[in-house]
């Protein structure tokens, strides 16, 4: 950068224009690439630094004179913002992120499919993360009508960018794909929810034809969990048969993840990975009680909870405190079974505990009127409702 800058003293504006425009374009580059590296504060301004750079270059590559100097600059000018707004907060990266949407736009006036379409489909890739991480700082309306423009620009990309030509591309093109639509469905409601949750998985199941654990360990895996989620959100849109299998297959996929993220390799993955499992094996497990298949769900939860002891306190203390809804599991399995008196004691034990806003209480009795509805009986069942009734469903007042 001391090298740019010393060319600056000699390459001025006002006598060598596009040299300096060049040269200011290639510190802003070097300054991208610098914060990238960093951390905080200090990435945060060499990004800003970066962009003022494009930005001085820009007063020199005007489009009507140097279209395709200027069309690279302008993404160029795209990606230092896209990176100075995933690290700014609120306000601030909705503003820098959309000014990132502004410049890749922007560089497409010039790159077009028909004369540039490597450079074309490039941009729509970088316009269709910008617009992605811009829908996830949006609310409403419009988070949903950002995250479908990006679906849109990636789905461009992949009309040029195609398995054939440029396998590695595609596929991390099918895995922001995927991440766009499962951000969508999660937003989007019965049908339509459904429809774009199946889209994101068809969309990793793709990435994972290329990205294979032979020759892509770290991103099989991470798409391994990215598609292992997908399925758990799938399958809360759901019942019945489906539903359970939609959960076996998360569970599949977690653990398959787990094959390269070890705890010795990659602790944070590994931690991350583990928690989602626990997750998946306890929602499995209600779904087996509510198909009488009460051994099964049994041994779901007393895994998950093996796996909570191994975890420990390497998550949040309110995500671990929410995972006491594998012991509510637990002991309904256990009820179910004909074991009352263990699964007396893990009630009473745990009762008034918090769990997702509400007690472990209000959730076992909310469970029970579940199973009403289901028509899941045991004999036991109207017992317990009675040796818990005189405890009611939330904490005692202090």
């Amino acid at each position: 950068m001391a090298a740019y800058r010393s060319a600056l003293e000699v390459r001025t504006k006002a006598d060598l224009p596009q040299e300096w425009a060049a040269t200011q374009n290639n510190l802003g580059l070097a300054l991208w690439q610098q914060g990238l590296q960093s951390e905080g504060a200090k990435a945060t301004e060499l990004l800003a630094q970066a962009v003022a750079a494009h930005r001085s270059a820009l007063e020199v590559y005007r489009r009507e004179q140097l279209p395709q100097d200027w069309a690279r600059t302008q993404t160029d000018l795209g990606n230092a913002l896209l990176q100075q707004g995933l690290r700014s907060e609120r306000a601030k990266a909705t503003e820098l992120l959309a000014q990132a949407v502004a410049a890749y736009r922007s560089a497409l006036e010039v790159y077009t499919r028909e004369q540039l379409p490597w450079d074309w489909a490039r941009t729509q890739n970088s316009l269709g993360l910008a617009l992605w991480q811009q829908g996830l700082q949006s609310e409403g309306s419009k988070a949903t009508e950002l995250l479908a423009q990006a679906v849109a620009a990636y789905r461009s990309a992949l009309e040029v960018a195609t398995r054939e030509q440029s396998p590695p591309q595609w596929a991390a093109t099918q895995l922001t794909l995927g991440g766009a639509l499962w951000q969508q469905g999660l937003r989007s409601e019965g049908p339509k929810a459904t429809e774009l949750l199946a889209q994101a998985m068809a969309a990793y199941r793709s990435a994972l034809e290329v990205f294979t654990r032979e020759q892509f360990p770290q991103q099989w895996a991470a798409t391994q969990l990215t598609l292992g989620a997908t399925l758990e959100t799938q399958s809360r849109q759901c019942e019945g048969a489906k539903a359970t299998e939609l959960l076996a297959q998360a569970v599949a996929a977690y653990r398959g993840a787990l094959e390269v993220f070890t705890r010795e390799q990659f602790p944070q993955q590994w931690v991350e990975t583990q928690h989602a499992l626990t997750s998946a094996l306890g929602n499995l497990a209600f779904k087996l009680i509510l198909n009488s298949q009460f051994a099964e769900a049994r041994a779901q939860c007393e895994e998950a909870q093996s796996v909570v002891n191994k975890i420990g306190n390497g998550i949040q203390k309110e995500d671990r405190d929410n995972l006491i809804f594998i012991q509510v599991n637990l002991a309904h399995a256990l009820l179910f079974q004909g074991h009352y008196d263990e699964a007396l004691a893990i009630y009473r034990e745990n009762w008034y505990k918090p769990l997702h806003g509400k007690t472990f209480g209000k959730t076992t009795l909310e469970d029970f009127a579940t199973f009403d509805k289901a028509g899941l009986a045991h004999p036991d069942l109207s017992r317990m409702k009675q040796a818990l009734g005189d405890l009611g469903s939330n904490a005692p007042s202090q």
